[in-house]
């Protein structure tokens, strides 16, 4: 299979990652399918459980970063990958172990979006742009970058104002 990412990207990533002494490399998928994007919820009895987050999956040894995110939307969801797109940025956070671990965000555009088949977590739900999930602060700032590049800066904005804020 040709890779769907560009390789020097792909590189200085992982580079990053070991220069920052990340021990554990994880991919998240903003799977896109029309005008809005996929994000499953994790059991309560997981750690954390009852979150939503997108799809994803630890890196395996030997596995390339677009090789994971295609692995971890088929056995998260059941869908195909069908392109890898653009890349929406990381964060870093401690495992449940507590474990260093680095997520690396991509769009991913999928052939047809069903059926879903879930595997580790217990609902799915297909957002739309202007809508705000219950996420971590972290995926919500890869969400409000995917909405950057994909929404009018008007309809942008609108989310953005009806956001309230931290205090």
């Amino acid at each position: 299979m040709k890779p769907m990412v560009d390789q020097s990207l792909l590189r200085h990533l992982i580079a990053g990652a070991e220069r920052d002494e990340i021990q554990r490399l994880v991919v998240g998928a903003i799977v896109e399918y029309g005008d809005c994007v996929l994000l499953l919820r994790r059991p309560e009895s997981d750690c954390p459980g009852g979150i939503w987050e997108p799809p994803g999956g630890e890196i395996e040894s030997g596995e390339s970063i677009d090789r994971a995110l295609i692995r971890a939307v088929t056995q998260e969801t059941g869908l195909v990958a069908a392109e890898i797109s653009t890349y929406l940025g990381q964060f870093d956070y401690p495992s449940a172990e507590d474990i260093p671990a680095r997520q690396f965000n991509f769009v991913v555009r999928v052939t047809a979006p069903e059926p879903i088949r879930l595997r580790a977590h217990d609902a799915h739900g297909w957002l739309e742009l202007t809508e705000e999930p219950p996420v971590t602060d972290a995926v919500k700032k890869i969400l409000d970058r995917y909405r950057a590049i994909r929404l009018p800066l008007g309809d942008f904005a609108r989310v953005r104002s009806a956001t309230p804020e931290a205090g």
